[in-house]
């Protein structure tokens, strides 16, 4: 499973995503990827618990989602 976030603010020329994906199927393991639109961005793994934390987190600070479930 994948999901992809987006985040846009012109007022503070803001645009950024964050996403998550899951490392093997039965690794417990999230690979997390964000940054600004058209770069590359930065990269963590977590366990499942911690990225159903961050994705909550980005989801109340306004991020939407673009496509996937999680």
């Amino acid at each position: 499973m994948a999901v992809r976030l987006e985040f846009h603010s012109s007022a503070v020329n803001s645009h950024k995503f964050y996403e998550l994906q899951e490392v093997g199927r039965k690794s417990g393991l999230v690979l997390a990827k964000w940054g600004r639109i058209g770069t590359a961005g930065d990269e963590k793994i977590y366990d499942q618990f911690e990225a159903n934390k961050k994705l909550r987190e980005k989801l109340r600070k306004g991020y939407k989602k673009v496509y996937g479930d999680f």
